[in-house]
């Protein structure tokens, strides 16, 4: 059922600037490679070298450009994990799985937000101004929400196709998680079969990341349709 504008403001309120949601929506292990990139001073790298070449007697201009270069690693390294936490979002939005509430371009005292479709992140996503642009429409304004966040807030479920538990995408990826995690002895027959979802989602955060967008996916009950057939069979055997 389509979301009156009322609801749709309420999202938009409640939601994350698209600025911000690449860093809260990230995988865990990409946040923490992100905090430790920018823990790393790359001003002080480049005085550290040009205290160190200050003895030298080597033209001013090879100093300078040395001194420089040092700060490359530190700023490439915070490029390529912004870069990967930017393409971590926009698929977990291509794929449904996080809601997305806009204003089209111009906004005015009278407009109302809109819901992103997830075909629209195809196109081009302009993070520093948190707008995207697709099919000849600019939305301005991005902001995100998980869909259980969504759910909270209207008091009742949020529809989405990709939202469904259990989506075909996930299971292959939750199968081998299982498996991987059972290998290394880490399943056990005699707990819950719940207890080990964190560990699941753990796993495909940093083997698959592409299955576990977020935190708090995939859910419970995509992991439970998928595990519960193999866990009887471990239960069984034991």
């Amino acid at each position: 059922m389509p979301k009156t504008s009322s609801e749709l403001l309420t999202l938009w309120e409640a939601g994350t600037p698209l600025q911000q949601a690449v860093h809260v929506f990230a995988p865990k292990d990409l946040k923490a490679d992100w905090k430790s990139a920018r823990s790393q001073s790359s001003l002080q790298a480049i005085r550290d070298r040009a205290e160190a070449d200050a003895a030298t007697e080597a033209p001013i201009a090879e100093k300078i450009s040395r001194a420089i270069a040092e700060a490359d690693p530190i700023l490439n390294r915070r490029a390529d994990l912004m870069n990967r936490m930017r393409w971590n979002l926009a698929e977990a939005l291509r794929r449904d799985l996080l809601i997305a509430v806009a204003f089209e371009f111009p906004r005015t005292l009278a407009s109302a937000p809109v819901e992103l479709r997830p075909e629209y992140w195809r196109g081009k996503q302009v993070w520093d101004k948190g707008e995207l642009h697709a099919d000849n429409l600019r939305f301005v304004e991005v902001r995100i929400l998980m869909p259980a966040q969504a759910a909270a807030l209207l008091g009742g479920s949020v529809e989405g196709t990709a939202r469904k538990p259990g989506r075909p995408g996930y299971g292959p990826d939750i199968e081998a998680a299982f498996h991987a995690l059972n290998k290394a002895g880490k399943i056990a027959p005699h707990a819950s079969m719940s207890s080990h979802y964190p560990l699941i989602r753990d796993w495909l955060r940093v083997h698959r990341p592409d299955s576990a967008p977020t935190p708090h996916t995939p859910g419970d009950e995509a992991i439970r349709r998928v595990v519960a057939p193999l866990f009887r069979a471990l239960t069984d055997d034991a």
